[in-house]
């Protein structure tokens, strides 16, 4: 793999005329101060102005990121930002604002210490990711990529990411369990469905994996601030890294490969891999005994099986129609309205949805998911039951009625989640209550998971999934209704 990729600019910079807000002139209340290096608070000084001993450090060269936005907004050299501050910051990056006058860009950088998402060709895919979901998903309110600077070793001394600043906010945890009413609910359930059954429309790809784009295998040039161009970029996929993965130089060599062929193929390639590290584990340090690491080395063999068992499953391929290809879909992986939804303040549309840094081609089965929001108090975060709970026990303990009373709210709310999207997308919307789809996406968690994981689901691993697997092998040569109907319109 090559130490450095960059995106070559001319396909990722809209230019000042495609922003949302005018090009900033002096009379905007720009000031044209002399700004050098002295002038700009330091990152350190900016951490203090954020928060109390927040000291989570990029590392970034704040007068290259701004001499940069300057250029991206064709300003003067001089020109002073009238607002320089951080903005937000989430597990692995920090997002700093700057202003220049009615005009607001956010920059995205990942901290010092975050190796996989510091990796230029991690940064490259999600680049690349931003730019299909502009041309393929224009109904999708995405922030516009203006600006990637994808090599740490450049002036900036860190990958950076420009973007104008979406306008809304997420919602809080404490706006969504208390005052918002059962009406306002509802419509958020109905935006986050539209927006997710557009986000998992099939995509055109054949592989399983990460987005990249061909022209970020280049190597970095002179940079340049030209306008997109008009025709598509040729984009391809490549292997998933698994996020934030411990095995980084292995990841890493392993991301240019082509992309899975089959879902199979990447769930034996991830037990494998999961394998290898449990027989690296030491005790007590990882684990407490070994009869703990016997019984999670007792997982592989089984997941093997059942990762072969739930490969012909696929309800997209059934015996009616066992030669056509299983369409795929693009999810974002951490769809959650109180992170990366980004609401109007009145919260009835959705202004911006972000953080789209581990979305990766699958299956469109395994993308038939849920807000995280809508799954606090289930036992599967990746396949709930569909009627989990419809009321509170009699044998509740007092003190525990809330919760009961928290996951029937959910169930309700699930069941909204599936209607609407049964509206815009019926097809999609059978994947939530097939039960071969939901069996695959249990598989796909637990392959995926590692073997932390694993111990949080040995039970079902090692008592349940291969009776599961083999009921549903059994039923598979029932026909749907969707075959019924596919023979007799025949």
């Amino acid at each position: 793999m090559t130490s450095s990729v960059a995106v070559h600019n001319d396909q990722l910079v809209e230019g000042a005329r495609c922003l949302h807000t005018q090009r900033v002139s002096h009379r905007d209340g720009c000031s044209t101060v002399s700004s050098n290096a002295s002038d700009l608070p330091s990152e350190d000084a900016l951490n203090a102005v954020y928060c109390t001993n927040f000291r989570a450090m990029c590392g970034v060269n704040i007068m290259h990121v701004v001499d940069t936005t300057r250029k991206i907004l064709q300003l003067p050299e001089d020109a002073t930002p009238t607002t320089l501050r951080i903005l937000n910051h989430g597990a692995f990056n920090k997002i700093f604002l700057l202003q220049f006058g009615s005009t607001s860009i956010v920059a995205r950088v990942p901290f010092r210490k975050a190796f996989l998402i510091n990796d230029p060709i991690v940064l490259a895919s999600q680049v690349a990711t931003y730019q299909f979901l502009s041309i393929d998903r224009p109904q999708l309110s995405i922030p516009r990529l203006l600006y990637a600077e994808l090599n740490s070793a450049s002036p900036s001394n860190a990958p950076f990411t420009l973007y104008e600043l979406c306008n809304g906010t997420p919602l809080t945890w404490q706006e969504w369990t208390r005052p918002l009413t059962d009406a306002q609910k509802a419509t958020i359930i109905d935006l986050l469905a539209e927006n997710w059954a557009h986000i998992t429309e099939p995509v055109s790809f054949k592989t399983i994996g990460r987005i990249l784009a061909d022209a970020s295998e280049q190597s970095p040039s002179t940079t340049s601030w030209s306008t997109l161009p008009q025709h598509r970029p040729n984009f391809r996929i490549v292997s998933m890294i698994p996020p934030r993965s411990a095995e980084h130089a292995a990841s890493l060599q392993a991301s240019l490969l082509p992309g899975h062929q089959t879902i199979v193929e990447f769930w034996h390639q991830h037990i494998e891999d999961t394998h290898r590290t449990l027989l690296a584990l030491k005790i007590p340090d990882d684990l407490p005994d070994k009869e703990s690491l016997d019984e999670t080395l007792r997982c592989v063999e089984i997941l093997r099986e059942i990762a072969d068992l739930a490969g012909s499953l696929d309800p997209q391929t059934t015996s009616c129609t066992r030669s056509a290809v299983p369409s795929l879909a693009l999810i974002h992986p951490d769809y959650a309205a109180t992170r990366n939804i980004l609401f109007s303040s009145d919260r009835t549309r959705i202004e911006g949805i972000i953080d789209w840094d581990d979305s990766v081609v699958v299956p469109r089965d395994i993308a038939a998911t849920y807000p995280q929001e809508l799954m606090t108090r289930t036992w599967w975060e990746v396949d709930p039951e569909l009627s989990d709970s419809l009321e509170v026990p009699p044998e509740t303990e007092p003190e525990d009625v809330g919760l009961a009373q928290l996951a029937i709210e959910e169930t309700h709310l699930r069941r909204r989640f599936r209607e609407t999207i049964q509206r815009f997308d019926p097809e999609f919307a059978m994947f939530y209550t097939d039960p071969r789809a939901r069996f695959r996406r249990r598989v796909h968690f637990l392959a995926s998971g590692g073997w932390e994981t694993w111990r949080c689901f040995l039970e079902y691993i090692l008592k349940i999934a291969r009776e599961d697997a083999r009921v549903l092998v059994g039923e598979k040569r029932l026909l749907t209704i969707q075959e019924i109907w596919s023979i007799l319109d025949q």
